[in-house]
């Protein structure tokens, strides 16, 4: 996408590419929701997928640290 606006910003070997998920339809493939920051930030439609960044970012470091007391941080969430 990045190369659609310019032939350019071609992302090199190695290079941090910054994108954000957002939120869309049920059953459309995570690669659909990928959107660049600045696109969330101009858009007023789009908004950061909440759910997404909670059980996928969130959820599995807190388990990993509350396991070690017995704390089941994915039931407690859900």
């Amino acid at each position: 996408r990045m190369m659609a606006y310019d032939r350019r910003l071609e992302p090199r070997v190695g290079e941090r590419v910054p994108y954000v998920i957002v939120y869309g339809m049920p059953g459309v493939p995570l690669i659909q929701l990928v959107r660049r920051p600045i696109e969330v930030l101009q858009d007023p439609n789009l908004r950061l997928n909440a759910t997404y960044y909670i059980t996928k970012q969130i959820l599995p470091p807190l388990a990993r640290i509350c396991n070690l007391i017995g704390v089941d941080v994915f039931s407690w969430y859900h």
